[in-house]
């Protein structure tokens, strides 16, 4: 009888997460697809604001008019090479590499543009794997909006904004590309190719997991928008957070 009931509440438990799943992904899919299409911005500009605030999100049919693909040495080999962003943006990159390389330093980008449909896609994948992960739904969601953007208001949508990974940490995004030499080396350089970091590590972190309250985000020291050499030099001097910058400049 015993085994009967633990097969039986096992089947409940079962079926408990599979429900949390398919609620949450269903969510990302539909919900928060649909929610997100009543974005009006274009980021023609490259100081283009854009976050989780309602009047700062893309227009879901709007792409970058100069996309062209990223030549694949450029490409981590663990992701998909078949990947685009704006010319001016892969020359800069491509002039970031050269220059790294002198001082034996290798740069690699993981990710590039994504449309407002790739980025349905991928937001419901981070709300699956992280509700599984916490068993509950609200969780799932909460966790996903904070480490990973909805759509619309995803800056990869730009095609301005690319993830960078080294090599000698086997590709891997991870917290200990802070103590990485690849990293020391782009804190010091990025800005004089137009490159900027738009998720940093906050002052008020109190989970140890890198939440920031001034950007809504987790810590993503891969994340690196493009905003123009002029425009990333000043920001570095700021000392400010991406959108308080981006602000004072509208």
């Amino acid at each position: 009888m015993s085994h009967k009931i633990g097969f039986f509440c096992h089947l409940i438990t079962v079926w408990a997460v599979s429900s949390i799943l398919n609620f949450s992904a269903a969510y990302a899919e539909k919900g928060a697809c649909l929610e997100s299409r009543q974005g009006k911005k274009t980021g023609e500009s490259l100081l283009v604001l854009i976050n989780k605030e309602s009047d700062n999100q893309l227009r879901p049919d709007w792409a970058p008019r100069d996309l062209e693909e990223i030549p694949p040495r450029l490409m981590s080999p663990n992701t998909d090479q078949n990947q685009l962003l704006r010319g001016e943006v892969i020359k800069s990159f491509l002039q970031m590499v050269q220059a790294a390389q002198k001082e034996n330093v290798s740069l690699f980008v993981q990710s590039g543009y994504r449309s407002f449909d790739n980025q349905c896609q991928t937001f419901a994948s981070k709300v699956s794997k992280w509700t599984g992960k916490f068993k509950s739904a609200s969780k799932g969601l909460d966790y996903a909006r904070k480490s990973s953007a909805e759509p619309g208001r995803s800056q990869h949508q730009l095609g301005t904004t690319l993830d960078i990974v080294f090599k000698d940490l086997n590709y891997k995004f991870s917290f200990l590309m802070t103590k990485n030499k690849a990293m020391s080396w782009l804190d010091k350089n990025a800005q004089d190719y137009g490159f900027v970091m738009s998720y940093p590590y906050a002052d008020d972190d109190h989970d140890q997991q890198g939440y920031n309250s001034l950007t809504g985000y987790y810590f993503e020291p891969w994340h690196w928008r493009y905003i123009g050499i002029e425009s990333a030099k000043a920001f570095k001097a700021s000392g400010l957070t991406l959108d308080r910058f981006l602000e004072s400049h509208l």
